[in-house]
């Protein structure tokens, strides 16, 4: 429903800001899958939505297109244009990327919601490591807390003089 002035400005506008001008013109079916992912979230903005759905935006893409591709929803869409993305991903390292709140569905049913903090409190997710360690100092304590990604971190009575068990949750 865009006049077609309208329309031809907000096409080169996003064909610009998405690194698909050379492209635009080109079949469909002879863009990769990056310039094919590019030209739909362009057509999905076309009438300035106050929402943007997307489904698994990167699949199928590169790192480089991919990382790319998340930088243009992180820093455009949302900062720029102050756009809402629903974004439906497998991906729980994209999805804490790009989302202020999470939520878990099964079965067709949220399971769980909050913030990517929330739900790793929640949930237990992370990673946790056991460390055993001989000569253990008296410092190491506070140097595996400083560790950036280390979430907590338990430190087990020492099993023999000079030597310590640790509990690190990332």
């Amino acid at each position: 429903h865009l006049q077609k002035a309208d329309a031809t400005v907000a096409i080169d506008r996003l064909a610009s800001r998405l690194g698909i001008v050379d492209h635009i013109d080109r079949p469909f079916r002879t863009l990769s899958s990056g310039q094919r992912q590019a030209l739909a979230i362009a057509r999905g903005l076309l009438d300035d939505p106050s929402i943007v759905f997307m489904d698994e935006p990167t699949r199928s893409l590169d790192p480089i297109s991919a990382l790319r591709l998340r930088r243009f929803v992180a820093d455009v869409v949302v900062g720029e244009l102050g756009r809402t993305v629903v974004l439906a991903t497998h991906s729980m390292p994209e999805a804490e990327t790009l989302c202020d709140r999470l939520a878990f569905i099964q079965d067709g049913r949220i399971v769980a919601a909050g913030t990517v903090t929330e739900l790793r409190q929640a949930i237990g997710y992370g990673t946790r490591c056991e460390l055993r360690l001989g000569d253990v100092s008296t410092d190491l304590t506070e140097l595996l807390r400083d560790i950036p990604g280390v979430g907590s971190l338990t430190v087990a009575p020492t099993m023999t003089e000079g030597r310590g068990r640790f509990n690190v949750r990332l």
